[in-house]
């Protein structure tokens, strides 16, 4: 497991078949260009890669997990990359999930996050908000 600024590989896993679906970017390549630097932590670890962003509330997690990394593998590995958050930053982060992505509400769950409710997110509709720890 590993810290990444490098903007090809950040990329080559946003843009990634089964990533990209997720990102609701419509059809056009997304890049982490600006996004990169303190705010921004990019974990990465094989196929699988989180994003830690700090905004106004506090730290967010983002989940960029190829289809390699599903199931048990991914839960092993989105705990382990929990626990170098903590250890590394020590600070509340938070998730926000689609409704829809039940998976995923699922996959939070299960390393660690707790549900605080819903909301009506501007981007991507109604979402589940979490916390950690």
């Amino acid at each position: 497991m590993r810290l990444t600024t490098d903007i090809a590989e950040i990329d080559g896993f946003m843009n990634d078949p089964f990533v990209y679906p997720g990102i609701g970017a419509k059809g056009r390549p997304v890049t982490a260009r600006g996004c990169i630097g303190d705010r921004h932590l990019w974990l990465v670890d094989g196929d699988a890669m989180m994003l830690f962003h700090r905004e106004d509330r506090g730290w967010h997690k983002h989940n960029l997990f190829k289809a390699a990394c599903r199931g048990r593998a991914a839960i092993c590995v989105g705990r382990a990359m929990l626990a170098w958050f903590f250890a590394n930053v020590g600070d509340v982060l938070r998730a926000e999930t689609p409704i829809a992505n039940k998976a995923a509400r699922w996959f939070n769950r299960q390393i660690g996050f707790r549900s605080t409710g819903f909301r009506q997110h501007e981007v991507v509709g109604p979402v589940e908000c979490f916390i950690c720890p």
